[in-house]
């Protein structure tokens, strides 16, 4: 409005001069003023058509507190440069609500592309998204402005903390494991019924594991291995539920801590099984953790799963979904922290009590 003003102003002062003394140069000059926009504001509509605006994400991942160059891709493709523009992109981690604004402002090359970048952190985890919410071009003069396209949107993964808790399994559940027509194909374990592989012997093996045919085939003494069952002996819940009344509610600690939870599972090569609600498919879904890469698999789905508002009794909704799958421990972990040992309330989790005292199940 400023420039509009000024220009109007000059116009005025010109127009008044060239009636004053009655001067045809400036009188022309008037006239060139006047159609100077009409000129502007014709290429300020051509060059618009011509430009579009794109989310600028280089990496789609990152931890959190890490700075991530996020920013806005503006493609011109006339000729014509553009010495302002303006661009507003919109960030939201959809595990909160609140958005975040960051506006750009810069210059376009004619027939180029041009990135205008800044640097973001997260000190939460969950999927962020990213979107150009608008992008704008002014003429010459900067009298007159124009929105451009804008296309595409972005997500940007923030990880959570990775670590392991003690776990302290207790030896009659130990023993027990559920019987499995699956196996481990990469760790031995002590089901008789499956040979996980015929190796040399070791000191240390038991006789009864000596495998005779095969060493009288070798003639030397080879031993069987036996193979693991990969029936869940253990099943984590995920209660991704915030309360409507419960404001803001950070859901790192119910991710990492169930996350630390099933590493330390892993640790103790007992096989855990991950389950959740997914409020979008309204169903549940559960998803087999056999070694520490499955977690960042599983941080993506409880990412695309969310928050929901509603009080879901996982245990009954996961043995009515699931009802062939057995467990013999099964703990729920909630966004306030507490947890729950086949339903039995427990306490509540904090990184340093997993770290040093653990849990006991």
């Amino acid at each position: 409005m400023k420039n509009k003003l000024l220009y109007f102003g000059l116009l005025v002062v010109t127009l008044y001069l060239a009636i004053l003394y009655d001067s045809p140069m400036l009188l022309g000059l008037c006239l060139m003023e006047g159609v100077l926009p009409v000129v502007s504001v014709i290429l300020l509509l051509w060059t618009a058509a011509h430009m579009e605006a794109q989310i600028y994400l280089p990496i789609g991942v990152a931890e959190k507190e890490q700075p991530v160059n996020v920013g806005v891709r503006i493609e011109n493709k006339s000729r014509i440069p553009v010495s302002r523009l303006e661009a507003k992109i919109k960030i939201q981690n959809r595990f909160y609500q609140p958005e975040k604004e960051v506006t750009f402002q810069g210059m376009a090359d004619g027939r180029g592309t041009t990135r205008l970048t800044t640097a973001i952190t997260s000190s939460q985890c969950g999927p962020v998204a990213l979107w150009v919410e608008q992008a704008k071009i002014w003429d010459l003069f900067h009298l007159f402005g124009k929105k451009i396209r804008v296309d595409g949107k972005e997500e940007l993964s923030v990880l959570p903390e990775y670590y392991a808790a003690v776990v302290e399994i207790a030896s009659q559940i130990r023993e027990q494991l559920i019987d499995s027509e699956e196996y481990d194909e990469k760790r031995p374990g002590d089901d008789p019924s499956q040979i996980f592989q015929i190796r040399e012997y070791r000191e240390g093996d038991r006789m009864q594991r000596i495998h005779w045919k095969a060493s009288a085939r070798t003639s030397q003494l080879m031993v069987k291995d036996y193979s693991m069952p990969i029936g869940s002996g253990a099943l984590v819940l995920f209660d991704l539920r915030v309360a409507e009344d419960a404001g803001m509610v950070f859901l790192d600690q119910a991710v990492e801590s169930g996350l630390a939870i099933l590493q330390g599972f892993l640790d103790q090569e007992y096989p855990p099984r991950a389950a959740w609600y997914n409020c979008r498919t309204q169903s549940m879904e559960q998803m087999e953790i056999r070694e520490s890469e499955d977690l960042y698999l599983l941080t993506s789905r409880l990412f695309q799963a969310g928050p929901y508002g509603e009080e879901i009794l996982l245990e009954e909704v996961y043995q009515h979904s699931y009802p062939q799958d057995g467990y013999r421990v099964c703990l729920r972990i909630a966004t306030d922290g507490q947890w729950w040992a086949d339903g039995i309330l427990k306490g509540k989790l904090t990184r340093a009590g997993l770290e040093t005292e653990g849990i006991s199940v």
